[in-house]
């Protein structure tokens, strides 16, 4: 095969603009090609560049979703070889590629990253849902590490979904959608609606509007609500179903134009608004004494990008400007039953309000150096920043005010104030470094120094033997601390070294000067006439200062000693409906250069050099050297070959994180006894985590006849300092007080601590695999699509968890037929992906963190509590998944511009709640 120079150049400026921009095209079963001995015109220049490329990709056309009627990103690229869905514990949908982590997958919109959340673990969860498709053109999918060209997080492979550009000619378009499932009520229950309006070539401008609503459709759990002693049936009337995913309604509104210069010159400007009101509820059991938690989210994106781009004879030059911004609010509301909307039935548990904006700037361009060598350069710019209540860790912090009214109308009053547990809590270290709450700042002003000191006689002390709401005696008051006859329940008898430090504090108490004031004013003989609400302040007494120090009932107010230089629990007071605010900053640097070479008539080389730095992380290079060969000489037999770097760092979660992700859950009640619950979830980031870095190479073989396609790639993946969840070993406990020494301790179970968590770069992996993907034209009206993916993922030196890595089947084939009569009109498809032989995360058993708590028989005084931990996870702790989900349309098309069409999404409706999968849906529509 010989080429002459001219198409040599315009055969590399082709394969290196299709790496630049990511335009890249699988050659499909049906593409014809150019070669010797055989010549077929092309359906796609792109797709025939894409043959020299030595990344493998795959190409989902604007036909392929059409063919599909996907709605969003997410309802079609699980269909790809080598592409998985996972889920995480709140239900969020994240993709891998190659058995890589979500976190290992890069998601671009028209070349430019998707701005995500702050963490960065799970991958960014639930974009692909927010990606609807109806303004795209394709979506390309990078396998492999990308690094080279995309900087970080593309270990596993690149996401690119390239949207549709303004057209030359003027036109309209409207599509409608309903959607229901089984006992959904109304005539159209859940719809999509989508329009876009082209202006046409107007002199040199050209514009598109284009507008879309989404019904996110509720995934309802299958399983039922766990029974548990004493519970109630009624439960599960009063609060709505369990829903695994968030869901509500996402709308978005976009505008592109493009404005010719001249022949080789133009701008273009795209903005885009994009909003989402999604809700979840979960409520585990059916007992009375759980509340049900209700998770709300709304979230409002901001984009735009003005860009430049030109060429003359030798170069082509694009310069770009993108603005992101994310604001997205996050409700936590928990719900008592027997509560009703009328007399607030609501909690306010937690609030964030992320503010996430990004700005970057980039340069790229091409240079034909000779008939052989195309260069490819480009340098960029970014800065990302981000503010938000679960960044207390983070650099910047401040202290803000809420009002839980804003945040709910429903809430219940208590004391004649709204329901709510949001507090802003201070930390400090322990001995081992471990973050632990300050307790003794908050309640008795203790700042660590000289000048403060801790009581001898505590608060916990206080609640066990003096707090005359704990039931002992309410009438007795001075009695219940010397054994004086008036009440049997005195500290005296109980715990004549609990009167010591009683002692011991009140005789500290006395000493202070405010104290001395307070004594003369209302101790005996002194009460006055001042009053509190029309009630004169009780009698205070020198030999009792300790008991009306932690008395904080308002009829005391006037007479509570200090300690510290303030009254108990003063800290404490200021901060409810208090949050501390966090805020980082990221600046990062790149340049990239690469030659594509073309050593002679059968062999591309394509080496590429990137240097990437970060304000946090410093300097990180990484390189890809990639080969496509022509094999025996002929365009039909390709032969591929990558050997390169990636990596992946961490996000300003991982480092700044401090929140509850979870609180306990109480699972189990004995009345007049204790009970159990299951631990809560407490997030500590760490900003010394590293990047996770990779070396990757694969090799492949690809051919195609005219109506065969045939691709088969060996792969493997290393990572090191691979980002794991830690168990630090510890606890966060926020009610400190409730333990052995107590009977208090009983209602533990009630007010159960959090598990404390990190991350860390403990681990290594390793992924192996092989993927085959082959398309057949079986006939004129059918094609035969099937895609397989052997997965052999290691865990390599994390002992907590199981050798295989979790949510990577072990086999995945991706079956599709598509069937089309062009005459009629008519046409089909069914397609499936199964799962083979995956551990899900989400199954684990035997695995909880609980805590039991309950009186002590043999000490009334006392109580007893035990932990139950298991931080070490084995493979047989989870369920071994195989599943395939089918789904099937049929479409008719009415004339060129417009069909109709109904499917069937999960068409046997296979259910599985660890999965978050939705039952089977009925879908009607019209283009």
């Amino acid at each position: 095969m010989h080429y002459s120079k001219p198409y040599q150049k315009r055969l590399l400026t082709g394969a290196v603009m299709s790496w630049m921009a990511c335009s890249w095209y699988l050659l499909g079963g049906l593409a014809p090609v150019q070669a010797e001995g055989s010549v077929f015109v092309t359906a796609d220049r792109a797709q025939e560049e894409a043959k020299y490329n030595s990344q493998q990709v795959q190409i989902i056309t604007k036909k392929d979703i059409e063919q599909k009627q996907a709605k969003s990103v997410e309802d079609i690229v699980f269909t790809q070889a080598g592409v998985s869905r996972t889920v995480d514990s709140m239900g969020r949908v994240g993709v891998s590629i190659r058995g890589a982590e979500p976190r290992h997958t890069l998601i671009l919109v028209d070349g430019q990253p998707v701005m995500g959340e702050f963490a960065k673990y799970q991958g960014q969860g639930d974009e692909l849902q927010r990606l609807g498709t109806e303004n795209v053109e394709r979506i390309e999918i990078i396998q492999g590490a990308a690094s080279a060209k995309y900087g970080s997080d593309a270990i596993g492979g690149v996401i690119n979904v390239i949207t549709n550009k303004p057209n030359k000619n003027a036109n309209i378009r409207i599509n409608g959608e309903s959607i229901r499932s089984r006992g959904d009520q109304g005539l159209f229950p859940y719809s999509n609606f989508f329009m876009r309006a082209d202006s046409g070539q107007q002199g040199k401008l050209r514009v598109n509007i284009h507008g879309s609503k989404r019904d996110i459709v509720p995934v309802y759990a299958a399983r039922e609500r766990k029974e548990v002693p004493f519970g109630n049936a009624t439960v599960n009337e009063q609060f709505p179903k369990n829903s695994l995913r968030y869901y509500g309604t996402n709308s978005n509104l976009g505008l592109s134009a493009i404005y010719d210069v001249n022949q080789n010159n133009s701008f273009t400007f795209t903005t885009d608004r994009y909003n989402e009101d999604l809700e979840r509820f979960v409520k585990r059991t059916n007992s009375e004494d759980e509340p049900q938690v209700h998770y709300k989210r709304d979230l409002d994106r901001n984009k735009s990008n003005l860009s430049y781009a030109g060429q003359d004879e030798k170069s082509n030059w694009k310069v770009e400007l993108n603005y992101t911004r994310t604001k997205e609010d996050d409700v936590t509301l928990t719900s008592e039953y027997g509560r009703s909307n009328y007399e607030g039935k609501n909690t306010l548990n937690y609030v964030d309000n992320v503010d996430h904006k990004q700005w970057s700037f980039n340069i790229t361009g091409d240079t034909q150096a000779n008939d052989n060598h195309l260069l490819s350069y480009g340098f960029g710019y970014t800065t990302e920043s981000g503010e938000g209540s679960r960044l207390k860790s983070a650099p910047h912090t401040w202290v803000r005010n809420i009002d839980p009214w804003d945040y709910d109308k429903s809430l219940a009053v208590k004391h004649g104030k709204p329901d709510s547990t949001i507090y802003r809590h201070s930390f400090k270290e322990n001995g081992e470094g471990v973050l632990r709450w300050d307790k003794e700042k908050e309640w008795y002003g203790y700042d660590g120094s000289d000048k403060t000191s801790v009581p001898e006689f505590t608060y916990e002390d206080f609640k066990n033997y003096l707090d005359p709401e704990a039931g002992l005696d309410p009438a007795a008051f001075h009695g219940l601390v010397y054994n004086s006859g008036y009440t049997p329940n005195n500290m005296e008898s109980r715990n004549p070294e609990a009167l010591k430090r009683f002692k011991a504090f009140n005789d500290k108490l006395n000493e202070i000067p405010y104290n001395k004031e307070l004594i003369a004013k209302y101790g005996p003989g002194h009460q006055g006439t001042e009053t509190i609400d029309g009630v004169k302040p009780p009698v205070i007494n020198k030999d009792y200062l300790a008991l009306f120090y932690y008395m904080e009932d308002p009829s005391f107010k006037i007479v509570r000693p200090q300690f510290n230089g303030g009254h108990f629990k003063d800290e404490y007071n200021k901060r409810i409906n208090q949050q501390t605010m966090g805020s980082a900053r990221l600046r990062k640097q790149h340049f990239f250069l690469q030659d594509t070479w073309q050593i002679n008539k059968d062999t591309l080389l394509q080496p590429i050099v990137r240097l990437d730095h970060s304000d946090l992380f410093g300097s990180h290079m990484t390189f890809n050297m990639g080969v496509t060969h022509n094999v025996g000489g002929n365009a039909h037999r390709r032969l591929k070959a990558n050997v390169g770097t990636s990596y992946t760092e961490p996000g300003m979660g991982e480092l700044y994180y401090n929140w509850e992700m979870f609180g306990p859950t109480v699972t189990n009640v004995a009345p007049l006894s204790g009970g159990r619950a299951r631990l809560g979830w407490y997030w500590i980031g760490n900003p010394t985590l590293k990047p996770e870095t990779s070396k990757n190479i694969d090799i492949s073989f690809e051919g195609e006849n005219k109506n065969t396609y045939m691709k088969l790639t060996a792969f493997r993946n290393q990572i090191r300092n691979y980002m794991t969840i830690a168990n630090t070993g510890h606890l966060m406990d926020f009610y400190p007080y409730l333990d052995e020494s107590t009977y208090f301790g009983a209602t533990k179970y009630a007010h159960a601590p959090d598990m404390l968590y990190t991350f860390r770069n403990i681990g290594k992996a390793r992924v192996n695999g092989v993927e085959l993907e082959v398309k057949q034209r079986l006939n004129d009206h059918a094609k035969l699509k099937v895609g397989y993916t052997y997965l052999d993922a290691v865990n390599k030196t994390n002992p907590d968890m199981p050798k295989r890595l979790l949510d990577k089947p072990m086999h995945k084939l991706d079956l599709g037929l598509e069937l089309e009569d062009k005459v009629s009109g008519w046409s089909g498809n069914i397609w499936t992906d199964y799962y083979y032989g995956m551990l899900d995360s989400n199954s684990v058993a035997g695995g909880g963190n609980y805590i039991t708590s309950q009186v002590d028989p043999a000490n009334n005084d006392k109580s007893i509590i035990t932990y139950e931990f298991n931080t070490k996870k084995t493979a047989d702790m989870y369920k071994k998944k195989t599943y395939g989900i089918w789904n099937m349309i049929v479409q008719k098309k009415i004339d060129k511009d417009s069909l109709v069409y109904f499917g069937m999404n999960n068409l046997f409706n296979h259910r599985d709640d660890d999965r978050a999968l939705q039952g089977r849906q009925f879908r009607f529509g019209m283009n």
